[in-house]
């Protein structure tokens, strides 16, 4: 399901998320227009054995059962968009 609020640019949100079956905490920066699906997003990345997160001391960790818990659009609005390379 595509977001349909039509947000026109980028910018970047710190991702809480708790694995639902280990109980451990992550977070990660996300880029994207809006903060909407962001769940949908952790599942995929997940599913593909590819949701790297870090946890509150900075040790950084495969998350494989994610659970989307806060969307921070301010902590972390000064990281800089970053463009996929091609």
């Amino acid at each position: 399901m595509a977001c349909t609020c039509h947000a026109a640019l980028k910018r970047s949100y710190l991702i809480h998320l708790l694995d639902t079956e280990t109980s451990r905490w992550g977070r990660c920066v996300v880029q994207s227009e809006c903060e909407h699906e962001m769940q949908e997003w952790a599942e995929q990345l997940a599913a593909a054995n590819a949701l790297w997160v870090h946890d509150k001391t900075g040790e950084k960790f495969l998350m494989a059962h994610p659970l989307v818990m806060v969307v921070d659009g301010c902590a972390a609005a000064h990281i800089p968009i970053v463009s996929p390379a091609n």
